[in-house]
């Protein structure tokens, strides 16, 4: 890989903004087909205005982003079950599911080992807040797959498909990942969300061979790509090229994983 070539890539602003129809996030994107998701990782391939033909969905994705833009949490989660109820859409509740993975992760840096007294309460209620929200994100994740399944069973279609493999990735069903990533293979070779599952798989199974689908995948021009691109590159100890890609990356998306992993690198690079 040519670290600088792949960072060339980040200097100029996206050229297309696509919106998600799963979450009503603004999905900066550097390839004028598609995006994907930088909040629920989500495949789309709509514009805001495209969107706006449905009127209804885009007054409940409306809704929900800007619960989501003023921090009403619990706002946003009700505003996931009400756009569920309305469309019964497996990729909604793998979206609301990745919105409880992101509290739960907010409540756990809440944690402060450092404050002298009376820390432990709060201690635990930050980690008995994050345990809830993991509980639920679980839960999501399961009956994702379970709607998945029962639409698969009529249309294999490749979104379907990347669904329930994603919800089964981030339950930690390898197994089942990748019986779902063959199928989509099968479905859809060569198609840029079988690319990016198959690179989502490479990643998880830490498989040393990953060059190639990055090499793929990042000319695809989707944001997310960059931030696994960055944690491979972190994990080989190039810290300073993943910090890089990080910051030019959260130019442009609001990534929780990319700003954790960048204050990661940046407190080992203190020590260091």
């Amino acid at each position: 890989m040519n670290v600088e070539r792949e960072l060339k890539l980040l200097e100029k602003e996206p050229a297309e903004q696509f919106r998600c129809g799963y979450c009503g996030t603004q999905v900066p994107s550097y390839n004028p087909q598609f995006g994907i998701c930088q909040l629920c990782e989500l495949y789309t391939d709509k514009s805001a205005k495209e969107l706006k033909k449905n009127a209804q969905l885009t007054d409940l994705l409306d809704s929900l982003q800007s619960s989501i833009a003023s921090g009403n949490q619990n706002d946003a989660l009700k505003s996931f079950e009400t756009l569920f109820a309305s469309t019964k859409n497996a990729g909604v509740l793998l979206a609301s599911a990745m919105l409880h993975l992101s509290i739960a992760d907010e409540e756990f840096g809440k944690r402060d080992y450092q404050t002298p007294n009376g820390y432990m309460e709060e201690n635990s209620a930050h980690s008995k807040a994050a345990l809830a929200h993991y509980s639920s994100a679980k839960a999501l994740f399961f009956k994702a797959i379970s709607v998945a399944d029962m639409e698969i069973k009529t249309n294999p279609d490749s979104n379907l498909l990347y669904i329930k493999f994603l919800s089964q990735l981030r339950l930690g069903q390898l197994r089942g990942a990748k019986n779902s990533l063959e199928a989509l293979n099968a479905n859809a070779k060569g198609l840029p969300i079988t690319l990016y599952s198959n690179l989502l798989y490479s990643c998880a199974m830490n498989d040393k061979k990953l060059v190639p689908p990055f090499e793929a995948v990042l000319q695809l021009g989707t944001l997310p790509a960059f931030y696994y691109y960055a944690d491979f590159l972190a994990n080989k100890n190039d810290l300073g090229a993943a910090k890089k890609i990080l910051i030019k990356l959260l130019k442009y998306a609001e990534m929780s994983a990319a700003k954790k992993l960048l204050s990661g690198i940046e407190r080992v690079q203190t020590v260091l």
